[in-house]
């Protein structure tokens, strides 16, 4: 997890948050947001698809997986969420909520970020 969110990497952002044809403009922590999210969104599909699938134990250490990446990304200049600081807090919270509402421990997120 940690690695693919820092692999989202600034010049991505400003490559795409560019005029766009037709007139308007795509904000870079927008841009951020969206390829943060979309590097992130394999190891959220795998969390609920193991809640879905009834196996606790494995979605419970895919959850605390998850948190543990986001809690180590090391948002620097070189990386997306320099663009979109709110990023991994929001991203925690929606883990925990998911965790929380297929009856999995997420206790101790607030200690991880």
């Amino acid at each position: 997890m940690r690695r693919a969110v820092e692999a989202v990497t600034t010049g991505e952002v400003a490559a795409r948050s560019v005029r766009q044809p037709g007139g308007g403009y795509v904000e870079a922590s927008e841009v951020a947001w969206e390829l943060l999210s979309a590097a992130e969104e394999p190891f959220v599909q795998r969390l609920r698809s193991l809640v879905e699938l009834r196996q606790p134990h494995a979605a419970s250490e895919v959850g605390t997986g998850i948190l543990l990446g986001l809690a180590n990304v090391k948002g620097n200049e070189m990386c997306a969420v320099f663009f979109e600081t709110d990023f991994i807090a929001e991203e925690v919270a929606e883990v925990v909520e998911a965790m929380e509402e297929a009856g999995l421990r997420a206790d101790r997120a607030n200690d991880l970020v």
